[in-house]
Formats: structure tokens, C-alpha cells, sequence
């Protein structure tokens, strides 16, 4: 990443359903803002929406407005429920039922509601909020339907088995990341509608939504895939990797790439439901890659150097004068070796460590081995290294 650009702000997706009771494993992550999602026919009213807000220090909102109501009764409703939940968001996107779904450039388009007519009246129903444009699906339907020049963000979600679902093709989705994020970037500046350089706006972010393996929507039918035998399968929801370490080296390739691109904000998980990160009888791999980005959330990022192919890692100083933190994940199935500083110290999250772990909400900040003389420490298959040292870098 840019060296001492802030590591972006790791957030959490909450939908009805994924949202557990307070004595769940899964709300030991460290949970900061929530990104709470009212679907089609939600207004705020229910019952989950207020836990979900509770979960969480501060509260994102997606509002799906249908596309038989008025955009701005409907979007001054749902304020006036989130007061009554003591509910004020910080950011806000809304955005019409029928751009859940996905138009070639050619066919024929909604003729509804637009998106910025839906920003605008987000704006209006939630004065103090910051307001995105984009879409709630991928990047595909942002680049075909562009976001206007108005708002505060620009944002999108991203899936890793929308063609494929092998896990070589999931890992292969980082290599798009940068392309993706280069012109996310561009929309918020406002330089793909010929604007001159000079007069990009700068003030515009970028802030994703879910960036997780499972697809949260399917743009191009009426549900994701039907995945009962929970496999390795394209367009499904609730992808079987999400609770193995696949899943939390995943995420940590996905957190490399937008601390490299700029990014503002970006969604790793849910607490519970198909993208969670713990169930009632313990924590999953991603739980922890979670917990330590979140830790990262608004710290100088540090550049990493000489990572082998196939390796991702983020880092970020420390308390300490001089001192750093990070996290590497072996992306492949074969062993990796990684250079670390003499005298690190680390904790090894692979197949023999996730069992103990699981079951230890302070797994992360136990007992740590040194690196040796040789600086090196080695990875098995989808492995995560949590690091920590003080001066010269890796």
C-alpha cells in the first residue's frame, strides 16, 4: 500500500438473519460500524435492525427503495423508524428495485426511478449522512450503468465465483482488484465523463460492500444458485469455504488490494449467516483475519517487501515507536516460505492450529513464537502468519 496512507475501515454486514444474540462468539471480533441492509419491502421497523445497530459502534445503510413507491416517502419512513431505534447512520445508499438487477448496454433499461433520483432523496430523508451512488451488486452493473456526479462515495460489492468456483479461480479474482478499484477510484473523481484532471473531484471516496467469496445477489437471475449440498459452486450464497481457512486468506488478499488502491471502507463479513464468522460452537479462520484487520482500520499502513508468489499481507504500525504489525496469508495449496525480521514475533494460523483456536476468543493475542536466525517462517496451505516487530521492516 501507499506507505502511511490509513488502512481502510473494516466493516461488518448485517442483514435479517446474520445479526446473533449478544452471548453469540461471534460479536467477540471487535465489531466497529455496521452496514445494515433494509431489502425490498424492509422500512426499518423490524425487529433485527435494532440488534444489528447495538452490535456495532456506528451504523451504514443500504436501502433497496421498490419500485412502487416514492423515493423520498419511502426513505423519510425509514428514518423516522431509525430514530425510534436511536439510529442515526453515517453514510447512506439507496438504490431501485430494479437495479438489483443487471442491463446489457444496449437493452432496454429501467424507466422508473433513477439512481440519482434515489440519491437524491437519500440526501433529503438523511440530511447528515454522507451519500453513496453505485450499485449494490457488482462491478460489472457500476461500469454499465455509471455513477452520477453527485453524492459523497462511490460503491459496489465484489463476489469471487461469479464465472468459476475452484479455488484457483477464486484467488485469481485478486489479480482484478486493482483494474476494478483504479476505475471505482475514477468514477468518484468524476474523470470518466471527460472531466479534466484538474477538475476532479477529490472529495468523493470509495467504499465497498460485501468482498467476500459467496455471491450476496444474483444480477443476473431471480436468486443466487441453490447450493444445498453446500460445494464449490458459481453464484451460490453460502459457499463451504467460508468457515475454513480458504476463506480468512481470501480476505486478507482482498484487504491488500484495497489498502493498495485507496479505498475508504470495505466489508469482510457478516457476524453469522452464510458470510459469518463464528457459530455457536466456535470461531472460524476468518473470524481472526477479521478481528486483526479491524485492529488495522485507520493506522499508517507499512509496505511489505519480498512476499513470494502466491503470499498476501497488509501491515500497519503499532502502538510503539518504531513498531509494526502484520498479517501474511499463503494463497495456494503448496507450502510458502516468508521473510519475516529476526526477533518477530507470530502466531501460525493453519490446519493443525484452527481447531485450538476455535474454541479461544483471545487465540490472536496468545502465546507467540520468535523468528529465528534465518528470518524465515513457513506457511502450509492457506495458512495466516499474524506478525509483530520493531524496526527494520520485512
Amino acid at each position: 500500500s501507499p506507505e502511511g496512507a490509513p488502512f481502510p475501515e473494516v466493516l461488518i454486514v448485517a442483514d435479517e438473519g446474520w445479526v446473533p444474540a449478544p452471548s453469540h462468539p461471534a460479536h467477540e471480533v471487535g465489531v466497529g460500524t455496521v452496514v445494515i441492509r433494509l431489502g425490498l419491502r424492509q422500512n426499518g421497523t423490524e425487529a433485527w435492525v435494532g440488534g444489528a445497530a447495538r452490535a456495532g459502534t456506528g451504523v451504514d445503510l443500504e436501502v433497496v427503495i421498490p419500485d412502487d413507491a416514492d423515493p423520498d416517502a419511502h426513505l423519510i419512513g425509514v428514518a423516522t423508524a431509525l430514530r425510534a431505534h436511536d439510529i442515526d447512520p453515517r453514510h447512506v445508499f439507496a438504490l431501485p428495485e430494479a437495479y438489483l438487477k443487471s442491463y446489457q448496454p444496449t437493452g432496454q433499461w429501467p424507466t422508473g426511478t433513477s439512481p440519482a433520483e434515489a440519491a437524491l432523496a437519500a440526501g433529503r430523508a438523511f440530511p447528515h449522512a454522507r451519500v453513496g451512488v453505485g450499485m449494490l451488486t457488482n462491478f460489472t452493473e457500476v461500469n454499465r450503468c455509471r455513477p452520477p456526479r453527485l453524492g459523497d462515495y462511490v460503491t459496489h460489492s465484489t463476489t469471487a465465483i461469479v464465472h468459476a468456483a475452484d479455488d484457483r479461480s477464486v484467488f485469481e479474482t485478486l489479480e482484478t482488484l486493482p483494474r476494478i478499484l483504479a476505475d471505482d477510484a475514477a468514477f468518484a473523481r468524476g474523470v470518466h465523463d471527460r472531466v479534466a484532471e484538474g477538475e476532479a473531484d477529490l472529495s468523493r471516496t470509495v467504499r465497498l460492500g460485501l468482498t467476500a467469496i459467496g455471491s450476496r445477489g444474483n444480477a443476473f437471475g431471480a436468486t443466487d444458485a441453490p447450493n444445498p449440498g453446500r460445494v464449490r459452486k458459481a453464484m451460490a450464497g453460502n459457499d463451504p469455504r467460508q468457515i475454513g481457512l480458504i476463506a480468512a486468506a481470501y480476505a486478507i488478499g482482498v484487504a491488500s488490494r484495497m489498502a493498495d488502491g485507496g479505498v475508504e471502507a470495505f466489508a469482510a463479513s457478516s457476524l453469522a449467516g452464510p458470510f459469518g464468522v463464528a457459530s455457536e460452537a466456535g470461531r472460524y479462520p476468518i473470524f481472526f483475519a477479521v478481528q486483526a484487520l479491524r485492529r488495522f482500520s485507520g493506522r499508517a499502513t507499512v509496505a511489505l517487501h519480498r512476499l513470494p508468489d502466491g503470499a498476501h499481507g497488509v501491515a500497519v504500525v503499532g502502538d510503539e515507536p518504531g513498531s509494526v504489525h502484520a498479517v501474511i496469508a499463503n494463497a495456494t495449496d503448496t507450502e510458502v516460505v516468508v521473510a519475516l525480521p529476526t526477533g518477530a514475533t507470530f502466531r501460525r494460523l493453519d490446519e493443525w492450529t484452527a481447531p485450538a483456536s476455535s474454541v479461544d476468543a483471545g487465540w490472536l493475542d496468545g502465546p507467540r513464537e520468535t523468528v529465528g536466525a534465518d528470518g524465515t517462517v513457513t506457511l502450509p496451505r492457506y495458512a495466516l502468519v499474524f506478525a509483530s516487530w520493531s524496526g527494520v521492516g520485512a
